[in-house]
């Protein structure tokens, strides 16, 4: 969201009140390793149908800054030969400054979607400021879909660093003071997700009548069902598609850090409402 004064962007951001940003059209092609100059970027691919892998290549993915970081997106390579896992990682910049990386995907007649994927964030960080500053303020895992003008989008947030944390909230934009809900999640390890150690995270959901239906969040086996309801935004100037991001919060120092995600799927369906026969008829 474009504002007028860096200061309120730095301050808004360091409380989670960013609004959510909208992808970007592909640009021409961009190395596997890039760069905050400039800092928005868009995908060096345009979007396809795929649904799995989805991290396989950076060149599928787009940048978005609020604030101004700097920041390198890049492919890491992994054992078997051609696979690659995805590093999103602020490098520095302005305090508060944060960085949101995305992909677009083809539209699809989805009701109800679900991400999966595995993160892992480097160096480690403290929570909360407790025993030294925390290097990870925040991380957000999130998915989109557009259809005829409609954007419902289902995101999450760890925030690390701030009032209830470490803590799990939920995106519900017309939700005050803040869009950012917190979820009630009271169990520790899922609270505290270590860093330099493979995470396994979920997020379900579901559209009915138009509106946002958050329905499932996993994370590393700890499971927790939603039922929380989010009013969909109207962004008639979108055209139809799907997206899957991560964001990176930094924080007063910008001291680096990064994410890295492998094993990024999407799941989509239509949601069909069947009839149970009736007895005797």
């Amino acid at each position: 969201m474009r504002r007028i004064m860096l200061l309120l962007i730095a301050q808004a951001a360091a409380l989670g009140l960013c609004s959510r940003p909208v992808p970007m059209a592909a640009r021409p092609a961009q190395p596997a390793v890039r760069t905050a100059a400039p800092c928005q970027q868009g995908p060096a691919n345009a979007p396809t149908a795929a649904r799995s892998n989805l991290e396989q290549s950076a060149a599928d993915w787009g940048v978005y800054c609020e604030g101004a970081p700097t920041w390198r997106l890049e492919d890491v390579p992994r054992s078997a030969p051609g696979d690659t896992a995805l590093r999103c990682a602020l490098t520095g910049g302005q305090p508060y400054a944060n960085i949101h990386c995305y992909r677009n995907l083809l539209p699809a007649a989805a009701a109800r979607l679900t991400l999966r994927m595995t993160f892992e964030y480097s160096p480690t960080s403290t929570f909360n400021n407790q025993g030294g500053d925390s290097a990870v303020q925040a991380l957000e895992f999130s998915l989109s879909t557009w259809q005829g003008g409609r954007r419902n989008e289902w995101a999450l947030q760890w925030r690390n660093v701030g009032a209830q944390a470490p803590g799990w909230r939920y995106w519900n934009p017309p939700a005050t003071p803040d869009p950012w809900v917190n979820l009630g999640i009271t169990d520790t390890a899922t609270l505290q997700p270590a860093g330099r150690v493979a995470h396994t995270l979920v997020l379900e959901g579901e559209i009915v009548a138009g509106y946002t239906h958050y329905l499932r969040f996993e994370l590393d086996g700890y499971t927790q069902r939603l039922t929380h309801v989010a009013s969909a935004a109207l962004e008639n100037d979108h055209a139809d598609g799907l997206a899957v991001a991560v964001q990176l919060d930094g924080n007063a120092a910008a001291t680096p850090y990064a994410l890295t995600i492998d094993q990024v799927e999407l799941t989509t369906s239509p949601l069909f409402y069947g009839f149970m026969p009736v007895a005797g008829k």
